[in-house]
């Protein structure tokens, strides 16, 4: 991981040094293609309702706890830390054709509290790399077509084998037919999965400088901006990710951490780059699962907490 991290910044180095020969985005009409709809920065909403300079290398990351409850039909207690993180870079080739490459990582922190009847490991890790891009859809207007795939390795120890090797891919269309209203429909898939197939559709409407409606993907949210600096948002949330375990027990099978999430909280904006996001609310349909009915541990409702930092340079 640390040769990866050091390539990956020797990469972004040398493109921030030729970047005067890359055209840069205008404001208003290039907006959107440096939109995206990725489920963990939700890139459009930001594009739609501020003017942002230029940041090609953004890092986003988060960090939800869930404090220690009670599993369903076992003794003990389960408290869970889920965190994830991405630095991404872009920048544009062919004549303005955008181009995101991105380091993803996710970990999760299982404390159990208490003798359990099904072997969990104590963490789950993932980590990947994404390409992504942004074309116009045929001619027409105002419409996008922007595909992503991301190389990635989920299992319990930061390994990268071929068993935990997937191959996650987004394909979808963005039509924009106003600076306020912007609609997504395409399709993710995730061979190897339980649900390789997942569809992708929503919009974002943005109706005025107070009110953003979010309704894409995974994290929808909807927004009332008290001032330039403070605002209030409601959101949502899910994870159902599948790891591979490499404990003697269950070695080489697969383990899924499922949830749902919804709450609200605030959004500071601290620096004209950097906003930091605090929430929130209560988390269900818990359970850690075994596929191939090799066990099951579910977890009882719960609050959470969340903190989220999203920053560019």
């Amino acid at each position: 991981m640390t040769n990866v991290a050091i390539l990956f910044f020797l990469f972004i180095f040398c493109q921030r040094l030729t970047a005067q020969t890359v055209d840069q985005p205008k404001a208003g009409s290039g907006a959107l293609e440096q939109a995206g709809a990725d489920d963990f920065r939700q890139r459009l909403q930001e594009k739609i309702t501020a003017s942002e300079e230029d940041t090609p290398l953004e890092w986003d990351t988060s960090a939800l706890y869930v404090p220690g409850n009670t599993v369903k039909a076992q003794p003990g207690k389960i408290s869970i830390l889920d965190t994830e993180s991405e630095l991404s870079y872009e920048f544009k080739i062919l004549g303005g054709v955008p181009i995101e490459l991105s380091l993803d990582t996710q970990y999760i922190n299982i404390a159990k509290n208490g003798s359990l009847s099904v072997d969990l490991p104590a963490q789950l890790t993932g980590y990947g790399f994404g390409l992504q891009a942004t074309v116009p859809f045929f001619k027409l207007k105002d419409t996008y077509l922007r595909a992503r795939v991301a190389p990635s390795f989920f299992t319990d120890n930061w390994g990268a084998t071929a068993n935990s090797f997937r191959l996650p891919a987004q394909l979808f269309a963005i039509y924009r037919p106003s600076e306020k209203l912007i609609f997504v429909a395409g399709i993710a898939a995730s061979p190897g999965t339980e649900n390789p197939l997942t569809p992708i559709a929503g919009l974002i409407y943005a109706p005025s400088d107070k009110w953003v409606f979010n309704l894409i993907g995974e994290r929808p949210s909807i927004t009332y901006a008290l001032n330039q600096r403070l605002s209030l948002f409601v959101d949502g949330g899910l994870s159902n990710e599948e790891f591979k375990v490499t404990k003697a027990a269950f070695k080489g099978k697969a383990l899924a951490y499922k949830e749902v999430h919804y709450g609200g909280g605030l959004q500071y904006q601290a620096g004209k780059n950097i906003a930091v996001f605090l929430s929130a609310g209560r988390i269900s349909n818990r359970a850690l699962k075994y596929r191939d009915s090799l066990g099951k541990v579910g977890i009882k409702d719960s609050v959470y907490t969340q903190l989220r930092l999203e920053s560019g340079f």
